[in-house]
């Protein structure tokens, strides 16, 4: 009923959008996905606190949505199996710890949390995907352990369970038994409610040393080692969520948020990205390429949590890198973006302020592969300085593009322009000039805040100091609507007497220089300025 209900839905959108809208609109809104991650574990987005009370449940949830309605967000990607739980009435799951503070017990009143979720999203014109962590059963270690409630499928089944060395356990991804528990369980979901896609993050196996021998002993006899064995497990609950989910319901999305680092380019992998960073297809087992290739993911999304120009990692070239693998593949590909980084406090570091994140937006534009951008997390959206008004406007009136970048002569860096006009100097450490900055001979400002090169008339630290169009700072005379000023070799604008090539001038305390006057000292200026 649920599908065929979707389904009617979907037909009568169809027709709305042939008759009611030109195709142009129908195409850019197509293309525009902008999402953001709310994290449950530990509390770190929602709730603010596990309570049972499903009234601040619900009004928490409202404020997180219309705040990302605000900011002009298109999606939300809610994580409702944190750990081995859910957050949703399950027949497989028990409730989770960070919902309610025990695991197992029910919010007051019958509330379902993912139900309320997806209506506050669609009634807002947002999608809800449901965020699952498939393998991660605690994070507190054995304490946790002992804790879990005897329905927890891993209590149920502890032979299913392997503890890693950092004393969490996993649900062991070599058995069959669990790559289809967890299929099972994003069929529930799909099954039961109106999602717009499942979502897994970058979590698969926690990493290398993993203690599945025995497993390995028992399935692997078709691979030479244990590393192309553990890849294949995962190769194949990617394939078999892709498959289940479709067949449950063939308009819901399933994507994946890996790391951002498939491979680094080497003799063993030379189609690899020119990086030299984690990589998932050795760390995690995660073949993220063969995924888009196979087309077993509806979507995929990098989490490229570097910045443009990172010497080990690159935001730029990984971001052209993964256009070039979802190219020709029908696989879309949204941008990962750590939010959760910007807002340094050093004017040193390569995320002060948002000026990263700016030009990783900026840039996106610029790549036709790109279809949107997810961002991590709710909260550092609201709380770093400036983010929250910048995505609002640049989602109301578009994202400036990147128009041209050009090395500056003395090799300090790069002077990156966006289409608005605006430029910025990306410095080669990575961080972006703030301030004062001499750049091949001539000095510039930029702002502090938004480290944008200034221009015209600057009041700075108290002194008036004009920037040409260029950016540089002007010394000397300067004509302004037909009013003369004169500023100094540092810059700064002059007020009061000034002897300037032998001769004396006045210049009133808004800089123009005086003509045709008596000084407030007695003397007398002539109509060009000099002192008779």
């Amino acid at each position: 009923m649920k599908r065929f209900t979707k389904l009617i839905s979907l037909a009568a959108l169809l027709v709305f959008c042939l008759t009611a809208l030109p195709l142009s609109a129908s195409a850019a809104e197509a293309k525009t996905f902008r999402a953001v991650w709310v994290s449950t574990v530990y509390n770190l987005d929602y709730p603010s606190a596990a309570t049972t009370n499903s009234s601040k449940l619900k009004s928490e949830a409202d404020t997180i949505l219309d705040n990302c309605k605000s900011m002009g967000m298109t999606a939300v990607i809610l994580q409702v199996r944190p750990s081995g739980d859910s957050f949703y009435p399950s027949n497989i799951y028990p409730w989770s710890k960070y919902l309610t503070g025990s695991q197992g017990t029910a919010p007051s009143g019958g509330f379902d949390p993912l139900q309320y979720w997806i209506d506050g999203a669609h009634s807002r014109g947002m999608e809800l995907h449901a965020w699952l962590n498939p393998y991660r059963v605690t994070k507190g270690g054995e304490s946790e352990w002992n804790s879990l409630t005897s329905s927890n499928p891993a209590k149920l089944h502890p032979d299913w369970t392997v503890k890693y060395s950092d004393g969490n356990y996993y649900l062991n991804p070599g058995l069959p038994e669990v790559r289809q528990l967890v299929i099972d369980g994003a069929v529930e979901i799909v099954n039961n409610y109106d999602v717009d896609g499942i979502h897994l993050d970058d979590y698969f196996y926690p990493g290398t040393s993993f203690n599945d021998s025995a497993t390995f002993a028992q399935y692997g006899s078709g691979f030479s080692n244990i590393d192309d064995w553990r890849r294949d497990n995962v190769n194949k609950l990617i394939q078999g969520l892709n498959d289940a989910v479709h067949k449950a319901d063939s308009s819901v999305s399933f994507g994946v948020s890996p790391a951002g680092i498939w491979a680094n380019k080497s003799s063993s992998r030379p189609e690899g990205s020119a990086t030299s960073g984690g990589q998932s297809y050795s760390s995690h087992y995660a073949d993220t390429r063969k995924w888009v290739k196979e087309g077993w993911l509806d979507y995929i999304c990098p989490q490229v949590y570097w910045y443009i120009g990172q010497s080990n990692a690159n935001y730029e070239i990984l971001a052209n890198w993964w256009a070039d693998v979802v190219k020709g593949t029908g696989v879309k590909l949204y941008m990962g973006l750590a939010d959760y980084k910007a807002g340094e406090s050093s004017t040193s570091s390569p995320w002060y302020g948002i000026a990263a994140i700016q030009d990783q937006m900026a840039l996106n534009q610029t790549i036709p592969e790109i279809a949107g951008e997810m961002h991590f997390r709710y909260k550092f959206l609201l709380t770093v300085p400036g983010l929250q008004s910048y995505y609002t406007n640049v989602h109301k009136n578009g994202v400036p593009k990147l128009a041209s970048q050009s090395s500056t002569k003395d090799g300090q860096g790069t002077w990156v322009k966006l289409s608005d006009g605006s430029y910025k100097l990306r410095l080669k450490n990575g961080s972006y000039a703030n301030g004062w900055k001499k750049v091949d001979g001539s000095w510039f400002y930029l702002d502090p805040k938004t480290v944008l090169m200034k221009t015209g008339w600057q009041k700075i630290g108290g002194t008036w100091y004009f920037m040409n169009g260029g950016g540089y700072m002007r010394t000397g005379w300067l004509k302004q609507n037909n009013k003369w000023y004169y500023l100094n070799g540092n810059g700064a604008m002059q007020i009061g007497w000034k002897k300037i090539d032998g001769k004396w001038y006045y210049f009133l305390s808004d800089g123009v220089m005086g003509t045709s006057m008596t000084t407030p000292d007695g003397y007398r200026i002539g109509a060009d300025g000099v002192m008779l």
